[in-house]
């Protein structure tokens, strides 16, 4: 008897650890989802604000602020929504900065892609610059030039509906039963809010 639950109890135990680790993680999933829709409803209301994606990113930071011990941002996508789901296009995904990156990346007129450490910004500084007075454009070398939040043509009520983003989360596992490096990624899909009157 001694010896049958010396040989069971190291499958139990592995069980178990791993019903925890798939809890947490699942619970993880549910943080960023919620945290999400949040952030989505800020690059929603602020459409063609010209910090509309520095906001943005500073409600991602403050929504996942929660999983900072198990959990880090690997990127965010702000992006165009062209197919029926909503879902973010192949070209935005196949960009990945490293995680220390302060350079802009994105494809032009469809996405503007963020590293760890852009998201992790605290003010628009260099990496936001807008142009003109109102302003009325990006800079050349902003963050967000690649789908300008002032360019009439990307995010206007009147000509692109909807505006996404997307967020992928590394997990880290802690009881050790998973491999490290998990995945989490979500993304969520609004309708860009028209300006107010006299805006």
């Amino acid at each position: 008897m001694i010896i049958e639950a010396a040989l069971a109890l190291p499958i139990i135990v592995i069980l178990v650890l791993g019903i925890l680790e798939y809890g947490m993680a699942f619970h993880e999933g549910i943080i960023i989802e919620r945290g999400l829709t949040l952030v989505g409803r800020t690059v929603s209301n602020l459409g063609a604000s010209p910090y509309a994606d520095f906001e943005t990113l500073r409600a991602v930071d403050s929504q996942l602020l929660a999983l900072q011990e198990t959990s880090s941002v690997k990127r965010v996508i702000i992006y165009k929504p062209s197919s029926a789901d909503g879902s973010v296009p192949q070209a935005c995904l196949n960009i990945q900065p490293s995680p220390g990156s302060l350079s802009g990346a994105g494809v032009s007129g469809v996405c503007n892609v963020y590293s760890a450490a852009q998201v992790a910004q605290d003010s628009p500084g260099s990496g936001f610059v807008v142009t003109g007075s109102p302003p009325s454009g990006c800079g050349g070398a902003s963050w967000h030039r690649f789908l300008c939040p002032l360019n009439g043509s990307h995010r206007n009520p009147k000509t692109q509906t909807k505006i996404g983003v997307y967020i992928e989360v590394e997990y880290q596992p802690v009881t050790g039963i998973w491999p490290s490096g998990q995945t989490i990624e979500r993304h969520v899909v609004y309708a860009i809010e028209p300006p107010s009157v006299g805006s």
